[in-house]
């Protein structure tokens, strides 16, 4: 038998047994599910889904929220030898009901009617059966139903099927964000999977007691990898209950490890210094005091006690904050700014960051718990290589890059080269130690009308450490000098506006105020003196909404469609030129 990630998961259900595989929060109660009971539930889905038509090689899709039903209907596809496609719920019903009809979907599980109802318009009929992961409705398969459907067919059959699949099958089918066009399948196999997770496990070391926080879309590639981490290396798994509540989970639960996205870690770190800048002089020196002693630890006595100190003073009571026993971060799908690696490594609290694209099945590098560098990605996951373009791009090749892309042959051919090499897009360089730094996207680099070929994301992320600042968005291609789109970050904005007397009656008010207007300028002023001349920002204008998903500014995964985005503002984007 081949291995697989099912193979993984199964070892672990016979070794830890009746200790808590998945952690969830049901009518206010926190519940689990054992490593046994969890088996045991796919193998009954499993068989479920087999009695509703699903059979090897189709197509199986999740429009949900994250939940454990998500993570056992899941394996439950893949141990039918089918493949998952997974879906965010946030997804405009229109390019949802595209990608069902482009991965050929033969079964579809949503979380409610409600996910149903928004598709219904959008689909000219549905030929497949669907399943409700929560509640009951006419027409409907719910997951108890599911099961009884499993009890007509063989118990064996979940047996044979994981003995039958074998490292080159498909085993998802991952959309990637679109942010150029219409959203394209990528095919990821069994042995993509199983190389990303084993991977992982030569990084993080999580024991069967240890426990990590699930809170990003399932649909995020990021999670998803992590997900099949936490069930390859047996360490247990508890979902939050929605992005709410995550801050009320955490503290409940009291989790070892977490991934997340930067824009999750850059809102904590907002808040804990605007709780400082709003507490006692005392207090703000106190908190500034342990943050210069945590930047500059060492192995000495000294420094030593000094630690010991502001842990019991400061990095304690932040720590209380995720529930007191968290080790690690993970970062990912979006670069993380310096500043907060620095911050948070203060603190007491370790965030690595990773590099990867859904074409690699999340990371291909990744900072080591014991080998890190704050501004940089890592280096090569085990199995991978990476090697840099004479243009810069980054290129890459192992186990854990996909196959193609799914009915898209002209497009697989140009994503790599004549040697093999997947062509990321990105650009990066390696330091002397071997550390990977992502520098931009090739994609986005803008040339002016004088030549010059500027990196816009770096100026972003260096214009988003800035506290009043939400998004940006540089343009300037084929012009004279750069120009911004910026969006506030209404809470500091807001705080900002009662502290200096400024009046105001609703958000808008703010975005057109000359006072804030001069804030936001001498922020970019202050951050543009580090920047060479043509790189610096001369004029932008500040809109009184942020970019959203809802809106079609951003992708799921949090990304700028930056041409949405110049369609859309191509009024004020003209009107600096």
């Amino acid at each position: 038998m081949a291995e697989s990630i099912l193979t993984l998961f199964r070892r672990n259900a016979l070794r830890l047994g009746v200790t808590p595989c998945f952690h969830y929060k049901e009518k206010n109660t926190w519940k689990n599910l054992s490593w046994f009971d969890a088996e045991e539930t796919v193998r009954r889905y499993t068989l479920g889904l087999a009695a509703l038509g699903l059979k090897p090689g189709g197509t199986a899709a999740i429009l949900s929220q994250t939940r454990m039903e998500w993570t056992l209907l899941d394996l439950s596809i893949l141990a039918n030898q089918a493949i998952t496609v997974p879906i965010y719920p946030t997804l405009a019903a229109d390019q949802v009901a595209y990608i069902l009809k482009d991965a050929k979907v033969s079964l579809l599980i949503v979380e409610d009617v409600f996910q149903w109802e928004r598709l219904k318009p959008y689909l000219k009929e549905a030929l497949f059966p669907v399943v409700l992961m929560q509640g009951e409705a006419q027409g409907f398969i719910n997951l108890e139903m599911l099961r009884e459907k499993g009890k007509s067919l063989p118990v064996n059959l979940y047996d044979e099927n994981l003995k039958a699949i074998q490292p080159i099958h498909a085993a998802s089918y991952i959309y990637t964000s679109g942010t150029t066009g219409l959203p394209k399948g990528c095919i990821i196999t069994h042995r993509n999977i199983l190389a990303e997770v084993q991977g992982l496990q030569e990084v993080f070391h999580f024991t069967p007691s240890e426990i990590g926080f699930m809170c990003l879309p399932l649909a995020h590639v990021i999670a998803r990898a992590m997900q099949f981490f936490h069930l390859g290396q047996g360490c247990q798994t508890a979902y939050a209950e929605n992005i709410d509540m995550i801050p009320v989970n955490l503290r409940e639960i009291r989790p070892h490890f977490m991934a997340g996205v930067p824009r999750l870690y850059e809102k904590v770190h907002e808040k804990i210094l605007s709780k400082v800048h709003h507490s006692h002089k005392s207090l703000q020196k106190l908190f500034n005091w342990s943050l210069d002693v945590g930047m500059n630890r060492s192995d000495g006595l000294w420094s030593r006690l000094r630690c010991g100190c502001a842990n019991l003073l400061v990095y304690r009571k932040v720590k209380k904050a995720f529930g007191g026993r968290v080790k690690i971060f993970v970062s990912g799908g979006a670069p993380l700014d310096k500043s907060i690696s620095q911050f948070f490594y203060a603190l007491g609290i370790l965030v690595v960051e990773g590099y990867g694209l859904t074409e690699t099945f999340a990371a291909m590098a990744i900072n080591r718990p014991d080998d890190f560098r704050f501004g940089t990605v890592g280096k090569p996951l085990e199995g991978v290589r990476i090697k840099i373009a004479n243009d810069g791009e980054i290129c890459v090749k192992g186990d854990t890059v996909f196959s193609g892309y799914l009915n898209l042959k002209t497009e697989t051919e140009v994503a790599f080269d004549k040697e093999g090499w997947f062509l990321t897009g990105d650009i990066g360089e390696f330091s002397k130690d071997g550390f990977l730094r992502i520098t931009d996207r090739k994609k986005d680099i803008i040339k002016t009308s004088g030549g010059k070929m500027i990196a816009p994301q770096y100026i972003e992320n260096l214009m988003q450490q800035s506290r009043y600042i939400q998004q940006i968005m540089i343009y300037g291609d084929r012009q004279k000098f750069l120009s911004a789109l910026v969006t506030l970050n209404w809470d500091a904005v807001e705080s900002y506006a009662k502290t200096h007397n400024i009046p105001f009656s609703s958000r808008q008010d703010l975005a057109r105020n000359d006072q804030i207007t001069e804030l936001v300028y001498q922020e970019i002023e202050e951050r543009n003196k580090t920047l060479s001349p043509f790189e610096t920002i001369r004029k932008f204008a500040i809109l009184d909404t942020s970019f959203s998903i809802e809106t079609g500014e951003l992708t799921p995964t949090m990304k700028i469609k930056r041409k949405t985005v110049v369609e859309k503002y191509k009024t004020i984007l003209d009107g600096f030129y």
